[in-house]
């Protein structure tokens, strides 16, 4: 069970992650939204973040 819930989080962060580099590129700087930029960025953090603990706790490291 860990390692399927560790694959898909770093691979939901690592989406999250394309999606924000490819906004960042793509849009005009008049276009930008903050909200847009926080939002990508905390969902691609929380993702990763939760894919790194739980990889730690499988590999029974003390947390």
């Amino acid at each position: 069970m860990y390692p399927v819930a560790v694959f898909a989080l770093f691979a939901l962060g690592l989406a999250f992650v394309t999606i924000f580099a490819l906004y960042e590129v793509r849009t005009p700087s008049s276009a930008k939204s903050l909200v847009n930029e926080v939002g990508l960025s905390a969902l691609s953090s929380v993702f990763l973040g939760l894919g790194t603990l739980i990889l730690m706790l499988w590999a029974g490291l003390p947390i």
